[in-house]
């Protein structure tokens, strides 16, 4: 077990402006394709100990941008994202292990009508926060099979590296 950095303890919620997914897929010609999607809210409950003990994060398939207006619509249709059906995606996560520079947790995504365990590291790379605000980092790794999203290795790799920069503020205490 690690020595993660304490926060303070309360529920976190995330400032929207400052949320970015970015994502980056390979596919089997080895021509990695970048691409972001909007985060739209998340809050983070933090126990009196500093550890996180939940996480819930809501993102927008529909707004997935990767700069190629034809392949943003193919990845929104039906063999991808399947927007139509699943207008949002949903992350969750309960389990916390303490690392050297932050967290681990296997998270659950819920993405085109699967649950698909999502392992996820995220750390604080400013340091512990002295105040009401917080930016982090988190990154995983998405595996395509799982989520039920089966297209040829020519179009896109198995995997898709995910990296969550946010920030999170706790609200103050009114007394």
């Amino acid at each position: 077990m690690g020595t993660a950095p304490a926060l303070a303890a309360g529920t976190w919620t995330l400032e929207p402006a400052t949320a970015r997914a970015a994502f980056a897929a390979r596919n089997f010609a080895v021509k990695t394709v970048d691409g972001a999607i909007a985060v739209t809210g998340a809050t983070v409950e933090v126990d009196a100990a500093g550890r996180p003990v939940r996480l819930v994060a809501s993102l927008d398939p529909a707004s997935i941008d990767t700069g190629h207006p034809r392949r943003d619509k193919d990845l929104r249709g039906r063999r991808f994202l399947d927007v139509a059906a699943h207008p949002g995606l949903e992350l969750t996560a309960t389990r916390f292990v303490a690392t050297a520079d932050g967290w681990r947790t296997d998270a659950v995504l819920r993405v085109h009508g699967h649950d698909v365990e999502l392992p996820l590291h995220g750390h604080l790379p400013d340091g512990v926060p002295s105040g009401d605000r917080v930016r982090v980092t988190g990154t995983a790794r998405l595996d395509l099979r799982a989520a039920g999203i089966r297209v040829p290795g020519f179009m896109v790799g198995r995997y898709v590296d995910i990296t969550v920069s946010a920030h999170f503020i706790r609200p103050t205490s009114v007394h």
